[in-house]
């Protein structure tokens, strides 16, 4: 819109251009939309765009000393090509300190003789939560000027020890000319080169940049992220009417929208990635002798308080695992109880003659709050601290009494209890005395082997022992023999009910001949 005069032409050195591509690949403060006016209103304005990457540390832009202006006789020198004397700058005050990375800035000429209803409301408070400055150019509290510096002749910024001034309209200092001109902001750290800039028309001496070759008559410069969110990128720019295409103050498109969003983290406080720990069991609580595998969120970057620098680790004893990573602003953390339990108990005998009676007597841990016995012969009792049991039957029975804690933690505790067979003297035994025993454990531990009959007074003896088909397993005429559970062949029979038919005769010349079912228990 603006005409503009320049005396001098500068060439830009080849290391120039070559420090810019550098310097200008990861600006700060970049350039969103810049709209030429000349509709009706015909108010100019530049949107800019604070670009970062948020961390755990840091989530704002310091902007302070930063400057915007116009073609300084970088982008094209000479007479008529856009050059005005001065510049504007970001005033060096705690306001510009901190500002959050994805919050937009408006400046708009309001000097203009009309209004643009598009510009919303200014917007001088940059805590207020919705990640947008709307400042007009008169405002002499944020921004200052310097009259003369850039110029015709001196195509150097100001150093920030300059005195800048608070004069100085719109036009005579950054206004743009149609055919050819460029808007540029400039980082404090090195005010040699661009950090961002958009230009057009006879502007085209300085790369890397963008740049439209035509005038901007009423032109709006828009980043729309075509291709990528890289507003160096020219394929990400387009060039619009000032009718329909200007929006300043909001994203310009949707995916300009999602990609500013993404810089300001939905102007929400940054707080990293979701740290978590996941474990391979859902209990609360573990037993010694379980391994527990701790799962990070995040595959890379993991510092264990174990050492461990992994996604997983493995945890078997009781502890406060904790986990950080750079990528999340809050540490992670898992308590880990690992439980236990001692079983344990007394007999106040371990063997003896059937029937044999044992007292025994819980010595478990004091955490054993369920108890579980089993007595070896098939038979068992719950929660009992000091059971009872009677050994009816010769054998070796192995008792067993499970102890859990509260948290199901368990562990056992095992005696041997053995039972013999009484001897009975024979001497002692009435006349014609057949005893004949109901069970026998053939088993080989010496208790109960065999199969015998207890008699005195026997002059003649015969047995047969049968399965339960009928077929015969064992015969002997020896009562003193009895049978150990073997067939004749020296095979070992199953357990089960046998069938026994005997034939006795004794001294005195009486007979019985007693038949009956033996049990074989191994």
């Amino acid at each position: 819109m603006i005409l503009k005069a320049v005396v001098s032409s500068i060439k830009i050195s080849t290391a120039l251009l070559f420090l810019s591509l550098s310097v200008a690949a990861q600006p700060k403060l970049v350039i969103n939309e810049l709209s030429q006016g000349g509709q009706n209103p015909a108010v100019e304005y530049v949107e800019l765009l604070v670009v970062g990457t948020n961390t755990c540390t840091g989530s704002t832009a310091d902007l302070r000393n930063w400057i915007i202006d116009d073609n300084n006789g970088t982008f094209a020198s000479g007479a008529g090509n856009g050059i005005a004397a001065g510049c504007v700058r970001l005033k060096n005050i705690a306001f510009w300190q901190n500002i959050k990375i994805g919050t937009l800035i408006l400046i708009y000429d309001d000097g203009s003789t009309s209004t643009n209803p598009l510009i919303p409301a200014n917007d001088l408070n940059a805590n207020d939560g919705n990640c947008r400055l709307v400042i007009p150019y008169s405002n002499t509290t944020l921004l200052e000027r310097h009259a003369t510096q850039p110029g015709i002749s001196n195509q150097n910024f100001p150093s920030t020890a300059t005195a800048f001034t608070s004069t100085n309209g719109w036009s005579a200092v950054i206004g743009m000319r149609n055919d050819g001109d460029a808007f540029q902001t400039r980082n404090p750290s090195n005010y040699s080169i661009p950090a961002h800039a958009v230009s057009w028309g006879d502007n085209s001496n300085f790369n890397p940049k963008i740049f439209f070759s035509g005038d901007a008559n009423k032109r709006v410069f828009n980043m729309k992220n075509v291709v990528s969110d890289d507003p160096t990128l020219q394929a990400n720019w387009t060039s619009d009417s000032t009718l329909n295409g200007e929006t300043p103050g909001v994203g310009n498109n949707a995916a300009n929208i999602a990609w500013i969003n993404s810089l300001n983290n939905n102007c929400q406080p940054f707080t990293g990635a979701n740290l978590t720990i996941t474990a391979s069991s859902v209990a609360s609580s573990f037993c010694i002798g379980d391994t527990v595998t701790l799962t990070s969120s995040i595959t890379n970057g993991n510092s264990w308080s174990t050492g461990d620098t992994g996604t997983s680790i493995q945890v078997i004893a009781t502890a406060n695992i904790t986990l950080n990573n750079p990528n999340a602003c809050n540490p992670a953390s898992k308590n880990l109880s690992f439980g236990s339990t001692v079983a344990g108990f007394d007999a106040d005998t371990l063997s003896g003659d059937a029937p044999l009676t044992v007292n025994f007597a819980n010595t478990s841990q004091a955490n054993a709050v369920n108890l579980s016995w089993n007595f070896g012969d098939s038979t068992s009792v719950n929660d009992s601290l000091t059971p009872t049991h009677i050994y009816n039957i010769a054998g070796t029975y192995t008792v067993i009494l499970t102890a859990k804690n509260a948290t199901g933690c368990s562990d056992t505790a095992v005696r041997i209890i053995t039972v013999t067979q009484p001897v009975i003297a024979i001497d002692t035994l009435p006349a014609n005395h057949f005893e004949i025993p109901n069970v026998f454990t053939p088993n080989g531990d010496g208790v109960n082997d065999l199969f015998s009959i207890v008699s005195n007074s026997v002059e003649t003896f015969s047995g047969l022992i049968f399965d339960r088909w009928g077929n015969k397993v064992h015969e002997w005429s020896n009562i003193n023999e009895g049978w150990n559970g073997r067939t004749p062949s020296g095979k070992q029979v199953t357990e089960g009910v046998f069938f026994y038919v005997l034939n006795v005769t004794f001294m005195d010349g009486s007979s019985i001949t007693p038949s009956g079912t033996i049990t074989l228990i191994k």
